[in-house]
């Protein structure tokens, strides 16, 4: 019910706002070749302002449900938002469920539905869900030990923080768990195989950034800008700390 409830109001009574609105605009730009960084029109002049990986994950939805080049309806960024929040629920469920079993998986998926914040989320069609579902699947590769499970954190790790750069705060973490405790080259090997996971998803992601755009130029618009803006939306922001 809370599930259909959401996915309902999305469709009958939400709005997007310029970070899902950005989203769209990034994936057509990639889509068709051109720069992504510089160059955004100027009803979202900083939309440019996420990692490649942001603008990536769009692409699919943007491919089927087009967009007009003006800040309409974007059904492509309405269809995102609801595959993110459809995906974190499953992610919940299935991290809760091998921890300790389905009821845990239940839990953990009706507190993602019920929660307030995750339907404001997906209300207002923004990317924030996105990072919690990469989030979730680096925490979901860390249950197994295999070296492509560690493999696959790594990448994870990687898409998380080339969405948006805070993630990248928890690779040092990823990477360190769970590594065997005899043995450095053990530990050693563990270590490369989360880095080769990670290193080669950065290269990858960003290859349709660095064909058109300088380091400098996107370190300019995302780094840089996000350091010296303003934060409404958290206590930080709202209390002037």
């Amino acid at each position: 019910f809370l599930l259909g409830f959401r996915i309902g109001l999305n469709v009958t009574d939400s709005n997007v706002i310029d970070v899902g609105y950005a989203g769209v605009i990034g994936a057509q730009r990639i889509a068709d070749g051109r720069a992504l960084y510089g160059s955004f029109p100027i009803d979202n002049e900083h939309g440019d302002t996420y990692g490649p990986a942001n603008y990536e994950a769009y692409i699919p939805f943007e491919q089927v449900f087009g967009w007009s080049g003006t800040w309409d309806d974007l059904p492509a960024a309405h269809a995102a938002a609801i595959f993110f929040d459809l995906l974190a629920v499953a992610l919940l469920f299935w991290l809760g469920r091998r921890l300790r079993g389905p009821t845990l998986g239940i839990a953990l998926a009706y507190a993602w539905l019920s929660f307030p914040f995750t339907l404001f989320a997906l209300e207002s069609n923004s990317n924030d869900t996105l990072v919690a579902v990469l989030v979730l699947a680096a925490l979901l590769a860390a249950t197994y030990t295999s070296n492509a499970a560690r493999a696959g954190r790594g990448a994870l790790a990687a898409l998380a923080g080339l969405t948006k750069f805070a993630p990248l705060a928890l690779a040092p973490l990823l990477a360190t768990h769970g590594l065997p405790d005899v043995g450095r080259m053990r530990r050693a090997r563990a270590l490369a195989v989360f880095g080769a996971g990670f290193a080669a998803t950065v290269a990858i992601v960003s290859i349709p950034a660095l064909s058109h755009d300088s380091l400098h130029e996107i370190y300019e618009r995302t780094l840089v800008y996000q350091s010296n803006r303003g934060s409404p939306f958290s206590v930080w922001g709202l209390y002037g700390l």
